[in-house]
């Protein structure tokens, strides 16, 4: 037995002497505290209110719990602290301890009491200031192994308290050193603590103890001068002499402060020295127990007495060994000496495991917080407020704070179980770098919450990096109601859930990163990076009520990266509010050059789904409002990928910010995406605004080892409602509106969508410096199908001129000199020139057998830079505007019997640009009003490469463009108007523009047109005078202009019926390797064909050398009016093509001006018809041309024969 021990176990003895007349020597009495309902103490508060005993020392607190005593208050008189050492005391019966404004230490690593199973412990404080606390700087505090503590006041602190001990910094142990002198004028460094000790520099101790008693000598340990203050109201004395060494201790003996002394293997750094003074308010047991120091020191104080009363001590010398006898008016001082002190949270205990320090460590049982203040000063990993490995416990009040790593509140429960279960009502948890909360395995029920966590200070790599404001693993997270989230700092996730059972409810929900709250709004405290405010890896998340995740302020200058609102890992989102005027929102704001790739709401492998009302707005080059990609699960398996929009109203904002008020150049933002997913809006309303691009849908993986893998039946975007109307608002500044690869386009019949793009070349989807696309919706193997009413408002990218970008492949021939003439040598360049930017585009897939189909039933389409539709495809690419039909629908005369969907022009498409570029393009050899300029913004109305065009009705208008242009496809026109324009631009003779250079109202170019009805160009008409009038002079286009490419793609009319009114040179021109047929044999038409300078012209071929090529042109008529209706110089048809087949069996020919019909030569057979000319009627240079002739012998069996007249 060492001496220390017997010196104590005397002690020890004679105090068991006394409590054979315990009964006598306490105060006993009723617990006389009354307190009001709303006091900390109402409600179902589980102490008991029996006998009262008031303790004046270690030694009757021990008693008195012993002894089975249910109520023990520490008396005013009593100083503080008292410490207790020795090893973890059980509380075996049911148990009130009212602190009385005392603090209670804890001497040991272990904790200080154990609530045994059954037993309840109540914690209170009915001091006025309510001071009272449990303070253990080296380890735990409470343990409950199956019974019942319920706090109803006191701090509960665990580790050394530092600067932000208490929330007041005079309380801090750290050591802080200065140099001094010493009484030999030695060089010294003193050692403070802001709560008032220090190390006196004139003395050291040079004697340590292990704790088996051994004797370390020759060494230089401090002598620590504790801080004495008064607690006032004869309350006692508070003695702190405890004292933390972040650093090593250092003392110089040779009196220069280049040569210290380290006592390096005892006080090192991160070494504890807990400081007692022999009292009756200090347990004094061995130091062998379990938890204890590593060594201990000891020395005298001797008292400074003022007015009866301890203020000070000074130092008195130290005991020759340890158990000589305190002299009289001494003090006996032991220090204990804690290494490693945060190290040890870390590091295994002898059975393995992490001691997992805290102020409470709850192993099964009940804990109930109703009110008290809870601290972790330990700041390292592994170490908390609250530890529970089993149980169930309510927070119903109270206020916890982890510092640096540390974790307010953890719930690591083995396996879920319904009774290992947290519950939140109310109360203030605050952290740094560390977890707030942490739930393994277990439930977590929150109500009226504010989580704060500050890591301002601390930088990062990754996320998580510096923790979440809750973390649930494998278990779920409900927020019932009012739950405030602040987070400071960079690196964060407001609630991380992990696990494929995980689940996280959030119910009215506000999680703010770096936002404070003034007078003037929100405004940013910190930069924005990698932080996320819901995360889950696995299992689900909803957000319901007013919840919402903000990232920074609107208006402040801040950095935003790599964020995220929400984001899923192989889970689930469901977003929203039903039924309330709240909306479940995300707002992510940055403005500087490093605000880049942040999301709204994101999933991997997951589905999204928004209800009710949510609102979205991001912020950074590279966000993303909604994204949500799928996974491979297992090979050719994918989950995930979905987004679903319901609910009333919907909103989402992207703003690419790179700097204040400055926009990225690089449009890499969407605000809703997914790739390997579909997409779903069924919501009343919807409002989706961007300044990249607006909703992105792809059928294949985008990334990882299965990038590219197509994903069947994925890359949809559906727009339906089961209101009876429903408006979606999209709007993108920069970019286009809507992407889809692989997937289709469906909105239903109740929808009006509403579209407003604006795209530039300069604004390219990578950084490589390319704009991918600059249409406003563009679709790629897949289909558009509107049933309901889609308006698009695009102003697109200037073209390129040609041999440039897009039109590099046509090209400007030279002369022998090698300059570049204004001439270009193919007559190529006026079809293949490309318009860069269209309203809607549509690629199908000439290699897949899957179709494109696009229907427009309703809408107006309007672009003021660009063309309005483009589609491309192959035979299974069909294109229904107007209307819907099926074949049985089309009588033998192209009338239509039934038509689905269209109004009568329900469809109105129209193109606005009409600035060209300067030069004019000419065909080598043809005429010079065959010249013309190129569009720079204008373009086609409609445009089809390949597939079927069919058009029910609508209005069609280009001012700088073909209305239909048509390139080897097939169109069928059943009604509408149609108007292609040259507006603002003439020939290079200053003519108007003819031939294949002009601008139709209809333009085939390889393909077949059927023309069953419809207005092509502007109405003519006779005024008073009887001259024509063009009603739309402004839209100097000609009607209709029909070629083939080659010999094998020909280009092909018949016009069953049709008018054809035009401002331009020809109301209808017919070319190369053409095939027109006007009226049906054997039956009535309603054709009119009205030009310029001519009702129809047939034009002449040439190659580029200026010969005559025969391009095989056939041309049938079997009724129709055409007609010229210029002041001089104007024919009903002109024929310059000598080698064109014509075949003309009836129709109305007039030429106000000259001839009813022209010819130049060719093979022409007239079997009918009535020519008017006010030269003459038929007319070959005044005469008939050689090798032409006029069949006056009957054609058909009913016997017509030509009728000429001369006006």
């Amino acid at each position: 037995m060492t001496a220390k021990t017997r010196r104590v176990l005397l002690y020890i003895l004679i105090s068991l002497v006394i409590l054979t007349l315990f009964t006598a020597s306490l105060t006993l009495g009723r617990y006389s505290g009354e307190y009001e309902s709303d006091s900390d103490y109402s409600g179902d508060i589980e102490y008991v209110v029996a006998d009262q005993v008031e303790v004046h020392s270690v030694e009757d607190f021990f008693a008195a719990i012993n002894n089975g005593y249910s109520n023990i208050k520490i008396a005013d008189d009593v100083d503080n602290p008292l410490i207790i050492m020795g090893g973890v005391s059980d509380v075996n019966s049911d148990l009130v301890i009212d602190l009385n404004g005392h603090e209670i230490q804890r001497n040991n690593r272990e904790p200080l009491l154990n609530i045994t199973q059954g037993v309840r412990l109540t914690i209170i404080d009915s001091s006025e200031n309510q001071t009272g606390s449990f303070y253990n700087p080296v380890g735990s505090v409470l343990q409950i192994s199956g019974g019942t503590l319920t706090i109803a006041a006191g701090s509960f602190e665990s580790g050394p308290r530092g600067e932000d001990a208490r929330n007041s910094g005079d309380l801090s142990e750290y050591t802080n050193s200065e140099l001094t002198d010493d009484q030999q004028n030695r060089s010294q460094l003193i050692w403070r603590t802001p709560a008032g000790a220090y190390t006196d520099v004139n003395y050291y101790v040079d004697v340590l103890y292990t704790n088996t008693d051994a004797s370390i000598s020759d060494v230089h340990m401090p002598v620590i001068i504790p801080n004495v203050s008064s607690d006032g109201g004869g309350r006692g004395v508070t003695v702190n002499g405890n004292m933390y060494f972040e650093s090593m201790y250092r003392y110089y003996t040779q009196g220069t402060w280049w040569a210290p002394v380290n006592d390096t293997r005892y006080v090192t750094d991160d070494t504890y020295l807990y400081f007692t003074i022999e009292d009756k308010t200090v347990e004094n047991t061995t130091i062998s127990a379990d938890g204890s120091a590593d060594y201990f020191y000891e020395y005298y104080l001797e008292p400074i007495i003022t007015e009866g009363e301890t203020t000070g001590y000074s130092y008195a010398g130290q005991p020759a060994s340890l158990t000589e006898e305190t002299p009289n008016g001494f003090r006996r001082v032991t220090v204990y000496i804690y290494q490693d002190v945060k190290t040890s949270a870390n590091d295994p205990t002898q059975d393995g495991t992490i001691p997992n320090y805290a102020a409470i460590q709850m192993q099964e049982g009940n804990l109930y917080v109703r009110g008290g203040t809870y601290y972790s000063y330990f700041g390292v990993n592994n170490t908390y407020c609250v530890d529970a490995t089993g149980g169930y416990m309510a927070v119903e009040s109270g206020d916890f704070y982890a510092y640096e790593s540390s974790v307010c509140v953890q719930c690591d429960y083995a396996v879920a179980d319904d009774n290992n279960y947290l519950r939140v009502t109310d109360g203030t948890f605050n952290s740094e770098v560390g977890d707030t909360v942490r739930v393994n395995n277990g439930r977590m029920t929150i109500q009226t919450v504010t989580f704060n966590k500050d890591a301002s200070d601390v930088s990062g790599d990754d996320y998580r990096d510096n923790g979440s404001a809750i973390n649930i693993a494998g278990g779920a997270l409900e927020i019932l109601n009012s739950a405030q989230f602040n987070l400071s700092g960079s690196y964060m996730d407001g609630i991380s859930a992990s696990g494929a059972n995980s689940s996280v409810t959030a119910n009215n929900a506000t999680i703010n990163f770096n936002v404070q709250q003034n007078q003037d709004g929100f405004s940013a405290t910190n930069a924005n990076n990698y932080n996320r405010g819901i995360f889950a890896d696995g299992g689900k998340v909803v957000c319901n009520g007013d919840t919402s995740v903000r990232m920074g302020a609107e208006n402040t200058n801040r950095t935003a990266q790599f964020c995220y609102g929400i984001y899923s890992v192989n889970g689930a989102i469901t977003c929203g509010t039903q039924g309330s005027n709240a909306q479940t929102a995300v707002y992510i704001y940055g403005r500087t050059v490093y605000t880049v790739e942040n999301y709204g709401i994101a999933t991997e492998g997951g589905t999204v789904s928004c209800y009710g009302q949510t609102g979205i707005t991001v912020y950074g080059q590279q966000s993303v409002g909604i994204y949500s990609s799928a996974a491979e699960i297992s090979e050719n398996t994918y989950s995930g990928g979905e987004i679903s929009i319901s609910g009333t109203d919907f909103t989402c904002e992207i703003r690419m910010y790179t700097g204040t008020n400055t926009l990225a150049e690089n449009l890499s933002g969407t605000a809703i995406s997914t790739t390997g997913g579909n997409i779903t809006f069924n919501v009343n309303s919807a409002t989706i605004v961007s300044d990249g691009l607006g909703i992105t849908a792809l059928n294949r993986i985008y990334s990882g080892t299965t990038a590219g893998d197509i994903i069947p039946d994925s890359g949809n975007v559906t727009f339906e409602t089961t209101a009876t109307s429903a408006e979606i608002g999209l709007t993108t500044s920069r970019g286009t509106a809507m992407y889809i690869l692989g997937g289709n386009v469906t909105i239903d019949d109740a929808i009006t969508f509403e579209v407003e793009s604006n795209t530039s070349a300069n604004y390219p989807w990578q950084a490589n410096g390319t704009a991918y696309s600059t249409d406003g919706i563009r679709i790629e193997s897949g289909s558009l199908l509107s049933y309901g009413t889609l308006n698009i408002t695009h102003k697109g990218a200037d073209n390129d001129d040609v041999g440039v970008g897009e039109n590099a492949d046509l090209h400007y021939s030279t002369d022998w000199w090698g300059n570049i003439p204004d001439v270009y040598d193919s007559i190529d360049a006026y079809y293949a020139f490309n318009i860069k930017s269209f309203a809607v585009r549509v690629v199908g897939d000439t290699s897949s057998a899957t179709a494109t189909d696009v229907t427009i039933l309703k809408g107006t389409i309007t672009n003021s830079v660009g063309g309005g539709l483009y589609v491309s495809g192959g035979s299974n690419t069909s294109v229904s505007l107007n209307g819907m039909i099926s074949e049985d629908d089309v009588n033998g005369n192209g009338q239509l019997d039934d038509v689905v969907g269209g109004d009568s022009a329900a469809v109105s498409i129209n193109t606005t640009g009409v600035a060209a570029f300067d030069k004019h393009m000419h065909v080598a050899g043809a005429d010079t009003n065959w010249s013309t300029q190129m569009p720079q913004t204008g373009g086609h109305s409609v445009q089809v490469s390949g597939g079927t065009l069919n058009i029910y009705n609508g209005s069609y208008s280009a001012l700088l463009g073909n209305g239909i242009m048509v390139t080897n496809g097939n169109a069928n026109v059943y009604n509408g108007t149609f108007v292609g324009g040259d507006q603002g631009i003439r020939a290079s003779n200053n003519d108007l523009v003819c031939g294949a250079a002009a601008s139709y109202c209809l333009k085939v170019c390889g393909g077949t047109a059927n023309i069953y009805n419809g207005v092509f160009g502007s109405a003519v008409r006779k005024d008073q005078n009887g001259n024509y009038i063009v009603e739309n002079s402004n839209v100097s286009s000609s009607g209709a202009f029909i070629m083939g490419t080659s010999a094998d793609s020909r280009g092909t009319a018949n016009i069953y019926n049709g008018t054809f009114n035009v401002a331009g040179q020809s109301a209808f021109a017919v070319y190369q390797y053409a095939t027109v047929t006007f009226g049906q044999q054997g039956a009535d038409s309603d054709i009119y064909v009205r030009g310029n300078a001519a009702g129809m012209t047939v034009e002449i071929t040439r190659n580029a050398n200026g010969s005559v090529t025969d391009t095989g042109v056939v041309l049938t008529i079997y009724d129709g009016e055409f007609r010229a209706y210029r002041s001089s110089g104007g024919d009903g048809i002109w024929f310059g093509n000598t080698n064109a087949d014509t075949y003309i069996y009836g129709g109305d020919y007039y030429g106000e001006t000259r001839y009813g019909l022209n010819i130049a030569g060719g093979d022409i057979r007239i079997a009918n018809g009535s020519f008017y000319g006010t030269q003459r009627s038929i007319s070959g240079n005044y005469s008939l041309v050689s090798g032409s002739y006029i069949a006056m012998d009957n054609v058909y069996d009913n016997g017509y024969f030509v009728t000429t007249i001369t006006d």
